[in-house]
């Protein structure tokens, strides 16, 4: 199953694909879909599927460039003026940042960047235990905002 609606920003349109070579399991997936009640498909969808796949590509190539300019930015200011490890992602606008180097619970984390830095993030531990210490940060945004928003984190982290 695939889909172009992140990608492309077209999540609205609810439209995705599923490619089933075994003909048994086509069976089951397309018997599922009637039991579900979605065996129909968003003509809207379809149709912006169909351009973002046929004359995207050089949007998306602008985009990859944005994204990876905004991430080569957080891994830069954070990584120079803080603790804070910052984990590069390889396909994705979402960057986990881990403030494990400094002295601080989970709550207490939460807390600083929140009510100290003003910034929002989504919290590591809403992902499992595995995030304990860890905060995820969406770079899809404008620059001047993220930069804002890496300033309030180093103004912030960077005494403790």
């Amino acid at each position: 199953m695939s889909s172009a609606t992140k990608t492309f920003n077209i999540a609205g349109t609810k439209n995705f694909y599923a490619v089933i070579e075994n003909p048994k399991l086509r069976v089951a997936f397309q018997k599922r879909q009637l039991a579900n009640n979605q065996h129909e498909i968003s003509g809207l969808g379809y149709l912006e599927t169909e351009a973002a796949y046929r004359y995207g590509k050089d949007w998306l190539g602008e985009l990859k460039e944005v994204i990876e300019d905004r991430i080569n930015y957080v891994v830069d200011v954070l990584g120079n003026e803080t603790k804070i490890k910052v984990m590069k992602p390889q396909g994705t606008y979402l960057i986990w940042l881990d403030f494990s180097a400094y002295d601080l619970t989970d709550d207490r984390l939460q807390e600083l960047l929140k009510n100290e830095a003003k910034v929002i993030l989504n919290r590591g531990l809403d992902f499992g235990e595995e995030g304990s210490l860890h905060a995820r940060l969406n770079v899809a945004m404008p620059k001047s905002v993220l930069e804002e928003v890496c300033q309030c984190i180093v103004t912030t982290f960077a005494t403790l």
